[in-house]
């Protein structure tokens, strides 16, 4: 039997705050579903909830300069891929590069594949969970090659150093997670201040100027307060990057 009940509920939930829902549904209508600017401008991501941030094209803003510095590298290792934006948006920015994924939630592995498949690319290759073990296997790609790792504090285990070192021709970016991995920021850096120049690179607030441009009519129709939050990555603790480039590179 249909309970119209929670039916009715469910439908009318999204309208308590009709605000927000109208202009994620302008949003949504006029990206349909593609990232609207930044260096991933054109990816695809259809999903029925989509991270605000990287629709408009905003996540992570900070990292901007570095996509454009990769012509170089030979390989890009996406450790901690969740739903691709990163993997599928430089697959899409690099179709001659080889992309290495790792995701080890099944819902965002999910996420990953439909994401590739809407993208259309051929040049990347999806793994589970990763640990040590599979980089050591997979070490010959790691020289002249750019590791991008978003993995919750798992960082301090994946980043070893042995000798010789498999990441020692590698470039590196890293996100900390001080709030599960206490101290990772300063052991990382002392890990890697001999064969890599370090840089760490800290999380900003948004502002009104980095709101989309073809989107820029919409602050005319909608209260500052609400554009600002479309582009809160919503953290519940400020994020920092350490940037590591090979000395030797």
């Amino acid at each position: 039997m249909i309970d119209f009940y929670n039916l009715l509920k469910n439908s009318l939930r999204p309208w308590k705050r009709p605000l927000e829902n109208s202009l994620l549904i302008i949003i949504k209508i006029l990206s349909s579903g593609k990232v609207l600017s930044g260096p991933f401008k054109g990816l695809i991501m259809k999903q029925k909830f989509p991270t605000k941030p990287m629709l408009l094209g905003v996540w992570e803003k900070e990292l901007s300069f570095i996509w454009d510095s990769l012509e170089k590298l030979e390989y890009i290792i996406d450790v901690g891929a969740a739903e691709g934006f990163y993997a599928v948006g430089l697959a899409r920015k690099y179709p001659s590069k080889k992309i290495i994924a790792f995701e080890m939630n099944p819902s965002a592995k999910n996420l990953l594949e439909k994401t590739v498949k809407n993208n259309s690319v051929n040049n990347l290759e999806i793994f589970g969970k990763c640990e040590y073990e599979d980089l050591t296997k997979i070490c010959n790609k790691l020289q002249n090659s750019f590791i991008i790792m978003d993995c919750e504090g798992h960082e301090i285990e994946l980043l070893k150093i042995s000798e010789p070192s498999i990441f020692q021709k590698a470039h590196i970016l890293v996100e900390l997670h001080e709030m599960y991995a206490d101290g990772c920021t300063n052991i990382l850096k002392s890990r890697f201040a001999k064969t890599h120049q370090v840089s760490e690179i800290q999380g900003q607030h948004r502002s009104l100027s980095d709101w989309p441009t073809q989107l820029s009519f919409l602050r005319f129709l909608f209260p500052k307060y609400l554009l600002l939050l479309f582009m809160d990555e919503g953290r519940p603790y400020p994020m920092n990057w350490l940037y590591m480039i090979p000395k030797s590179s």
